[in-house]
């Protein structure tokens, strides 16, 4: 199907995938429901020739996608600058080469957009699958209001990057939509800058992808560099609401954050006081958040608890301190703590 005028782009860079896994990720965009699209794909690793032999080999049967071919590896957020600029469709929509969307997820994001024009980006749930451990988590759930991702932000990234949906409009006015500067949380520096420029972000209760855990990740293979930036944000956000912390206190946060281990009762102490002066401040912020402050903030004081090294005998500890929420409490994290 050739379109002069598509009404999605869908976005993808290509590096270093599994041909199945490439050829899995292509085939469910071509198979969507919604097919008024073009397909941008930026192979971002000129010297292997198996990617261009792929895609040439899709592109002869549907000629919606369109190939970039990068002269040297430019990283993933320089190649997504590049795609978008290229992109023609009223949204933008990203992908990942090692995931695999539902059939039905262009045209129910789409729907959803054009039944809220407020909204400038929107994401989605996704279950989860590959490597990934018996008892882990299967589906990957994210806030779903904009007043819910707003306040999420200073914990973790709110929206899944691979399943983001973007009305051009809103974006167009930015020279530059990701930070060159950044080679890893380029996706969660974004979903802050757009904030900060009033743009609106909501996610669907939807599964409409399926996320690939795999060994081979950027979050998994540089995930000191990627947490180094997250944990910059974090900070930048909570101050910017208005919620200022020493120096000691930053240097405490980012290790919370970053999941590093406490290893004296000092720090243990230490940051029950601060996960109580951030969820008191957040939720005289914005109390029709209270739940998720709560839950959010249970969560960063069972990671802390979990990182810390003589939790066995201290078990009692986390469970009599105010931040702890029963309702919140799994059997999963009980054997955690007791064991």
């Amino acid at each position: 199907m050739n379109v002069e005028r598509p009404i999605i782009s869908v976005v993808m860079s290509i590096y270093n995938e599994p041909e199945k896994w490439l050829k899995n990720s292509i085939e469910s965009i071509l198979n969507q429901t919604f097919s008024n699209i073009e397909f941008i794909i930026v192979n971002d690793n000129p010297g292997r020739e198996l990617n261009g032999l792929i895609v040439r080999g899709f592109m002869e049967v549907d000629s919606r996608i369109r190939l970039i071919e990068n002269t040297d590896n430019l990283g993933l957020t320089r190649s997504l600058n590049i795609a978008f600029k290229e992109a023609h469709g009223t949204y933008i929509a990203r992908m990942d080469a090692d995931d695999i969307s539902l059939t039905e997820r262009l045209e129910t994001q789409y729907q959803f957009m054009e039944a809220n024009p407020e909204i400038g980006v929107c994401g989605c749930w996704a279950q989860f699958f590959g490597n990934i451990h018996i008892f882990s988590q299967k589906v990957y759930k994210v806030p779903l209001s904009p007043s819910q991702i707003q306040t999420a932000l200073p914990f973790y990234n709110p929206l899944i990057h691979s399943t983001s949906f973007f009305r051009k409009s809103v974006i167009e006015p930015f020279e530059q939509l990701y930070d060159e500067k950044y080679i890893n949380a380029q996706d969660y520096m974004l979903w802050e800058k757009l904030l900060n420029c009033n743009i609106v972000l909501a996610n669907l209760e939807n599964i409409l992808l399926r996320y690939r855990v795999s060994k081979s990740q950027i979050s998994s293979t540089m995930k000191q560099r990627q947490n180094a930036v997250a944990s910059t944000i974090r900070l930048r956000v909570l101050e910017k609401l208005g919620l200022y912390f020493s120096e000691d206190e930053k240097s405490l946060m980012i290790s919370l954050t970053n999941r590093e281990p406490l290893i004296q009762e000092s720090q243990l102490n230490d940051a029950e006081e601060l996960l109580i002066k951030t969820k008191t401040f957040l939720k005289e912020t914005d109390p029709s958040n209270a739940f998720l402050v709560d839950q959010l903030i249970y969560s960063e004081w069972l990671y802390c608890f979990l990182n810390f090294a003589f939790k066995r005998k201290n078990a009692i500890r986390f469970f009599n301190s105010t931040l702890f929420q029963f309702r919140f409490l799994s059997m999963k994290s009980l054997v955690k703590i007791l064991i």
